[in-house]
């Protein structure tokens, strides 16, 4: 596939309440390079306050990965929460 990611995150432990933090490591597996990486949480988990770095790179090839880290408050009981690449695009040039 021309734009292909692959997710993976740390397994990590914490009380309720206390701080955490997951990495979580985007690898672009497709063919195409991303002109940028926009990863971003459920909404879920940003109500619970999560938050995710931002991602500063201008340009993933294919085969390069890309490492943030996921801060939040451990809540009271389990959350379904996701992570997801959002729109890996490749700016193109207008033929005439």
């Amino acid at each position: 596939p021309q734009f292909a990611a692959k997710i993976t995150a740390s397994p990590i432990e914490a009380a309720t309440g206390q701080p955490f933090s997951i990495t979580v490591e985007v690898h672009n597996t497709g063919i195409i390079p991303w002109d940028r990486c926009d990863i971003a949480i459920s909404e879920n988990a940003a109500k619970h306050g999560w938050q995710i770095e931002p991602v500063e790179e201008t340009t993933i090839a294919p085969g390069d990965r890309v490492t943030r880290t996921i801060t939040g408050t451990a809540p009271s009981g389990p959350i379904e929460a996701t992570v997801s690449v959002l729109s890996p695009t490749r700016n193109r040039t207008k033929m005439a």
